[in-house]
């Protein structure tokens, strides 16, 4: 026994109804013994809990009821003696939280510990190996299917069932793939068929566009001569308006000339008349010099000399100002002559603009007109040709409706023609009026008998996927995915970790947090640590073609740890909680982050907005941060890849839901059956009674509908002949107008918009430029206004300078020589300022004359610009014409030319023709023979898939027969070694009984379980008394395990139904089975007996029944095959 595995010791602690405990177990029988409610219930679940197990009674509704009222955590560690070493198993529970897992006193991750647990062969989730309260009363009265699910679970033949479950569940698969391939092959070739239509019309449009190619080269042919003509004519025309443009050019040239004379003379006459004004400047600073000696001389009469002085200052300033004012104004005469030149060349060619505007407007208005009228006139057509369609189709099926209604009526006449006489009338409309309501509601009911079986194949679809998941676990993981992960260990990728969801082996209430966080193939993700690892994995990835995602993690930085300040809302963070190891626990924050677990999504709202983490709150509501975002993302139904609680929950639903609709449908079909035997009878009546009524009355109607398609068809006929009329009139309107079609619009409409805006550049220059003019205007009036005052000003001073002169001319007499000389030079003055008066004349009509030679210029540029834009325009439009001509040849290399070429318009009028009528097949194309060839393509590969799956079902059939047969084999021989054990178990205790197992047919497929006590017939288990049936059902247990042995048995009360003989024999059953097994039995032990045969004794009790529990070691017995002393 030292080298099996058993249970070592138990310690507690506020766990249930324990302050705190610890019991040391033998490696035999042990007994647990207690009155009710004293905790011997509670060490039974503390076991489990502690080895890994999450299942959990309806009373324990989630972790922290484990946990003693009044205490924060709750702790259960349990020693397990492998026959080697020895190892410490351990789980903690805190308020609000998950529990935690421990080896040895390291942190683990729960999976990991239920792994240790699966390697020591104890199933701790196992009805078997840990019996719970009530189930032993639940075994005695099992039916067939629940003894054939215990036998299976006992001796590993469940997972054969769960095979053949599988390959039956592939086998309806592959039956509703066939049934899909041949409605699908059916559909391609209703498809075909109505294509048909189709391609006999895609074939009429085939011959008509050669004929449009045909007369598409005859109209090239008659266009090549239309072109040469039309550039005959042009290059006739172009001649004369080169010649025109060379007498223009002509002229300009002798302006120019004459403009280069007066430009010439100009200039002269300007540097004239800048001398003229030196000149001048040099006498007046003479005079000024003579008169400066006159003040010297004159020092008694300084006075007035001053004076004079004062006055020649202000003359020399008022003459340099009037120069300097003359100066400008000459210039500003300048600028406003070149400002009315400019202003009167840009009105010019303001209005050739608007000229030219105007008439592209009237050309543009033709174009509209004509347009509307021809879509007028098109749509006419169109519905006239539409409306000859309809009458036509209704005249010739109002004719063969005609002719069939005659042939019917024919045949009435001759087949019945003796019986008219013998015709009774019937009343008949009653029957006939409850026929038809029956009828009704009979396709009502097939309506709903459809609607019915179509939801309950969906359902039964949905629940075999459900089961075939649930079969097996790997069944989650595609199978590309498990390639993949082979093709990682065969490389030896030590870094390499993955997939997730063989990682993670979560309880069943994080399943949906996972499915939050894990969204997409994420579950089915590797994390990988080296970078040539993950540049290979993706090569080998892409080469096995699977879903899964690499996350690389090579940065090494330390992780900030989260702290969520002690609150009850948050239950920690979510890798940490399900109890992965250091290392991995490292991985996984950096491979998706670290996120906190709360209660509730408010809770988990607030964690993600205050601590800027990502938060999942246990219904699944998930928020992720980005930056300084938070992303709130809707809960999500739980796929149940991270566990099968869903899928188990959803399969019962579907399987309620799946009995619902299977009363219903037999519901409707009796119904259904009941309305059709109605129906049937009035039928009968009908035809028996009323053998003659029909034809009668079909006869009448026959003589009407003739008479009333007969007025039809010639109302019609008169419709059709006025269609046509109109028809014939709107298509001879219609070619008039193709062949009177204007210019294009496009063309014109770009040249209105360029003419709009060469207009608006023009008037906003125009505006400029007389801006401009006034303002020149107004400053050369300002200044001519300031040169007469200055001149008045001169002549002011002169005079008053004349009069001190006359007051000091006696008393100077000896400076008449200088005044003479002075007068002299003034009177050269006055000779030089009239010579310049007429020289300014002079430049004014030069000037004049040269504004006017400049307009004149402008105007022939203008008219030169003018034509050769013509000339350009003209050989833009015979380059056209000859590059058109040259295409049209270029086309027409490898035609032969018609020994008949009828005229343009002839061709172009039957060409319009073609086109109509190919206007009746616009809606038939290529892809009309491009979809017949796929079909065909598709109903080939339908054929050819409809062969293979039927090759496919035949081998399905064939698996499921072979592992069902497999399976009655082995069941039938385990039922037979079931039966013996169950015999020689029974036999050691010397009880009087025998059991018989047999297989049941049928849909559930179960195992009946006949016991005979004593000497009376075999009968069902129930038959017994309950000591006898519960002594029965525990050899049934003991037998199993004997077949498929575990190291460890905890079994809770099960002796609850026996009396005290009942209970010896259970004690030395239980004895005789733990030399070879570890057994732990709690019982209330209202009798000694079960304690006779017990290596250990352990008491439970409560102090005032209100009290923490307490153990209490019970003494030690001999441990041999003799009879116990208690």
């Amino acid at each position: 026994m030292s080298d099996e595995v058993r249970i070592h010791s138990v310690s507690i602690k506020n766990f249930l109804s324990f302050y705190e405990g610890e019991v040391e177990l033998d490696p035999g029988l042990n007994v647990v013994v207690g009155p009710n409610g004293a905790g011997k219930t509670s060490i039974f679940h503390a076991m489990k809990f502690a080895l890994g197990s999450n299942q959990r009674e309806k009373r324990y509704s989630k972790w922290s009821d484990f946990i003693r009222h009044g205490a924060r955590t709750a702790q259960v560690e349990i020693t397990v003696d492998s026959g080697k070493e020895k190892r410490t198993l351990t789980r903690k529970i805190s308020r609000g939280r998950v529990p935690r897992a421990y080896i040895d006193g390291k942190r683990v991750k729960a999976s990991e510990l239920r792994m240790l647990v699966d390697s020591f062969d104890i199933d701790v989730d196992s009805n078997l190996v840990f019996m719970p309260q009530e189930r032993i009363n639940a075994l005695r009265n099992m039916n067939p299917v629940e003894v054939r699910k215990l036998i299976e679970e006992g001796t590993g033949l469940n997972r054969l069932r769960q095979k053949i479950e599988a390959e039956v569940s592939r086998l309806s698969v592959t039956k509703e793939k066939l049934e899909t391939a041949v409605s699908e092959s059916e559909t391609v070739r209703n498809e075909l068929h109505l294509l048909s239509y189709d391609l006999d019309r895609l074939e009429k449009k085939r011959v008509l566009l050669k004929k449009k190619r045909r007369l598409q080269e005859e109209l090239n042919w008659a266009k090549i001569e239309h072109l040469e003509e039309e550039i005959a004519s042009l290059q006739g025309d172009l001649e004369e308006k080169n010649a025109s443009l060379s007498k223009v050019i002509k002229q300009s040239e002798i302006m120019k000339e004459t403009k280069e004379g007066l430009d010439e003379k100009v200039s002269t006459l300007t540097e004239q008349t800048d001398d003229m004004k030196m000149e001048m400047a040099r006498l007046e600073a003479r005079i000024d010099q003579e008169e400066d000696r006159l003040e010297a001389v004159h020092g008694e009469n300084q006075s007035n000399l001053e004076e004079i002085q004062e006055l020649r200052e202000r003359i020399k300033k008022s003459n340099s100002r009037a120069h300097t004012v003359e100066q400008q104004l000459d210039n500003q005469n300048l600028v406003i002559e070149s400002y009315e030149s400019r202003e009167e060349e840009l009105r010019q060619s303001l209005d050739e603009i608007e000229s030219e505007q105007d008439k592209i407007e009237e050309k543009l208005a033709a174009y509209a007109e004509w347009n509307a009228k021809r879509a007028r006139v098109h749509g006419e057509y169109k519905t006239l040709k539409t409306e000859l369609k309809g009458k036509d189709v209704l005249s010739r099926s109002l004719m063969e409706r005609l002719q069939v209604e005659k042939a019917e009526l024919d045949s009435i006449e001759k087949k019945w023609k003796e019986v008219w006489a013998k015709l009774e009338k019937t009343d008949e409309e009653g029957l006939r009026k409850e026929r038809r309501l029956i009828e009704a509601r009979i396709n009502q009911l097939k309506e709903k008998q459809f609607e019915t079986r179509s939801k309950s194949a969906t359902i039964r679809k949905e629940i075999d996927g459900i089961e075939t998941q649930l079969a097996e676990f790997s069944a989650r993981i595609p199978a590309s995915i498990r390639r993949f992960k082979q093709s990682v260990e065969k490389h030896g990728l030590e870094k390499v970790f993955g997939p997730i969801i063989e990682i993670l082996r979560p309880e069943e209430e994080f399943s949906t947090i996972l499915d939050s966080v894990l969204h997409g193939d994420m579950p089915f993700a590797f994390i990988v640590e080296e970078r040539t690892d993950y540049q290979l994995l993706q090569k080998i990835r892409e080469q096995s073609n699977a879903p899964a995602p690499l996350i690389h993690i090579e940065n090494q930085e330390d992780l900030i740890e989260i702290e969520f300040d002690g609150t009850d809302q948050v239950l920690g963070e979510l890798w940490e909680l399900l109890g992965l190891s250091d290392d991995m626990l490292w991985r996984f924050r950096r491979a998706f982050g670290s996120y906190a677990v709360t209660r509730d999504m408010e809770s988990a709202s607030e964690v993600a907005s205050q601590q800027k983490v990502g938060a999942v709150s246990q219904n699944g509501s998930f928020f992720d941060v980005e930056t300084d975002a938070v992303i709130s993302y809707p809960r999500k139904e739980n796929r149940g890849l991270l566990s099968t609680a869903p899928l188990k929950d959803r399969l019962e639903l579907l399987r309620d839901e799946l009995q619902e609709k299977d009363a219903k449908l037999v519901q409707l079909e009796q119904e259904s059956e009941e309305l059709k035997k109605q129906r049937d009878q009035i039928v009968d009546f009908i035809e028996q009674v009323h053998m003659w009524g029909n034809t009668w009355e079909k006869r009448n109607e026959l003589r009407e509908n003739i008479q009333d398609l007969e007025e039809r068809i010639a109302a019609v006929e008169e419709e059709k002949a006025e269609i046509q009329t109109d028809l014939k009139e709107s298509e001879r309107e219609l070619k008039e107008l193709e062949l009177n079609q204007p210019p294009g619009r496009s063309n014109l409409m770009a040249q209105r918009s360029a003419l709009r805006s060469k207009r608006r550049r023009t008037r906003k220059e125009i505006n400029d430029i007389h801006a401009r003019l006034k303002r020149a205007q107004h400053k050369a009036d300002g200044l001519q206004k300031e040169l007469e005052q200055l001149n008045h000003d001169r002549n002011i001073y002169s005079e008053s300078i004349e009069q001190l002169k006359d007051e000091i001319a006696e008393s100077e007499r000896e400076t008449t020589g200088l005044l003479e000389k002075v007068e002299a030079m003034r009177a050269r003055k006055s000779e030089l300022e009239q010579k310049h008066k007429t020289t300014m004349t002079s430049l004014k009509e030069a000037r004049d004359k040269q504004q006017e030679v400049g307009e004149r210029l402008v105007e022939l540029n203008l008219q030169i610009r003018d034509s050769k834009l013509e000339t350009m325009q003209s050989k833009r439009h015979l380059q056209n014409m000859r590059d058109e001509l040259k295409e049209a040849k270029k086309q027409l290399t490898e035609s032969v030319k018609p020994d008949v070429l009828r005229d343009y318009e002839t061709v172009t009028e039957e060409l319009v023709k073609t086109r109509h009528r190919l206007d009746d097949y616009e809606d038939v194309s290529e892809a009309v023979a491009h979809t017949e060839s796929k079909l065909r393509k598709r109903l080939d590969a339908l054929e050819a898939r409809v062969h293979e799956t039927k090759s496919d079902l035949k081998e399905a059939e064939e698996t499921v027969s072979a592992i069902r047969a497999q399976y009655e084999e082995g069941m039938k021989d385990v039922l037979r070694q079931i039966e013996s054990k169950i015999h020689s178990i029974l036999s050691t205790v010397s009880f009087a009984g025998q059991v018989r197992f047999s297989l049941e047919d049928g849909e559930d497929y179960g195992v009946s379980f006949q016991t005979r006590i004593r000497e009376g017939e075999f009968r069902s288990l129930s038959a017994g008394s309950g000591g006898e049936r519960s002594l029965i059902a525990l050899a049934l247990i003991l037998a199993l395990q004997d077949l498929n042995p575990g190291p460890v048995y905890a079994l809770d009360e099960v002796d609850t139904f026996l009396d005290a003989t009942n209970t010896e024999m259970i004690s030395e059953l239980l004895y005789d089975s733990s030399r070879r097994s570890q057994f732990i039995l709690f019982t209330p032990a209202k009798t000694t007996y079960l304690l006779k045969h017990a290596d250990k004794r352990i008491g439970v009790v409560s102090p005032k029944g209100t009290e923490p529990s307490v153990i209490i070691e019970g003494p030690e017995f001999l441990k041999s095959h003799e009879p116990k002393v208690a």
